[in-house]
């Protein structure tokens, strides 16, 4: 049985997220040339993430479908002053009516009257306070604006995404990890890139810029603040990490470093479930969560469910009442 969004995602605590998402029918309708719509993504995702609440670990948009691995941040958003909830919103979402009686541009920054106007409905400022740390809420400005856009320029209606998102949660570091990786490899794996900093459109790409390395298409650390680290790895490391990822299951490549197993052991992943994920990262795309055995024992049981699949250690979690039981899947 699926487990409801409302248990994987609590928008009132803070957590780390793999989100997922594809276009209708898995039709290709995100594909660089048709108004380079992935541009049209990444450029609305720098906007989301000045105004809400989340931070970015990292990001791959193909031609039918986007990955996001974020961590929510309620605290930073309940720390912000009624009259910052109302900018941040704003800027996203501006009175319309209000800009056309002043003959405001609709992409200008947020004006008084507009600000004043919502500080003097004390509750809307509360719920727009928590829609700028929910993960629905982010899902849901990223993908329509995009939705509308494109459904314009085709000069068609209907639906552009399907269904609203998939979403698990990262339990661990180690966790945090792998998923970030197979978000990072996607261009790699679907052939689309030779290596990850050749990644048109991910978070690969950034990271290398950011370091002087190729494929930097205007990325600049200012640009991308909001991308932060992945664990305690430095960027460097990570970049590494990832570039021998993407050499493991190719033969003829020279293997990882032997320096790598000591950094995977330091946030809790053997070398030998990396390599396993690497080699099938599947249930990364159907499980609910991921991390360690201990730490999806403990969400299985959080949410109701006996069992759990592990996709770091392919265990499973479960059991009754108080007891616990690992065992391998």
């Amino acid at each position: 049985m699926a487990i409801p969004r409302s248990l994987v995602v609590d928008p009132d605590v803070p957590g780390v997220f793999h989100a997922l998402s594809r276009c209708v029918r898995r039709a290709f309708l995100l594909e660089e040339g048709r108004g380079d719509r992935r541009g049209w993504m990444e450029t609305r995702l720098l906007r989301l993430l000045d105004a809400f609440a989340f931070d970015l670990h990292a990001f791959a948009i193909l031609g039918n479908h986007f990955h996001l691995v974020v961590a929510s941040d309620p605290a930073r958003a309940r720390r912000w002053s009624p009259r910052e909830v109302a900018r941040r919103w704003l800027t996203l979402f501006p009175l319309r009516r209000l800009r056309r009686v002043r003959g405001v541009p609709e992409d200008a920054p947020p004006i008084r009257e507009e600000i004043d106007e919502l500080l003097g409905r004390p509750g809307r400022i509360e719920l727009l306070r928590r829609r700028l740390h929910d993960l629905s809420w982010l899902l849901k400005s990223l993908k329509e604006p995009i939705a509308r856009r494109a459904n314009l320029e085709d000069g068609v209606t209907g639906h552009f995404w399907e269904g609203r998102f998939k979403a698990s949660a990262l339990l661990d570091d180690a966790a945090v990890l792998a998923v970030c990786a197979y978000v990072d490899l996607n261009e790699v794996r679907a052939g689309l890139a030779s290596t990850p900093e050749e990644s048109l459109f991910s978070s690969a790409r950034i990271r290398a810029a950011r370091l002087g390395g190729r494929g930097s298409r205007s990325a600049t650390a200012s640009t991308w603040r909001w991308l932060g680290g992945v664990g305690d790895l430095d960027e460097a490391s990570y970049l590494e990490l990832l570039d021998a990822a993407s050499r493991e299951p190719r033969i003829g490549k020279k293997s990882a470093d032997a320096s790598l197993p000591p950094i995977l052991e330091r946030i809790g992943a053997s070398a030998s479930a990396w390599r396993s994920f690497l080699r099938d990262d599947s249930g990364l795309r159907a499980g609910w969560c991921a991390g360690a055995a201990a730490s999806i024992a403990d969400a299985a049981r959080r949410v109701g469910k006996r069992w759990a699949w592990n996709v770091l250690g392919r265990l499973w979690a479960g059991g009754s009442g108080d007891s616990q039981t690992i065992r391998d899947g």
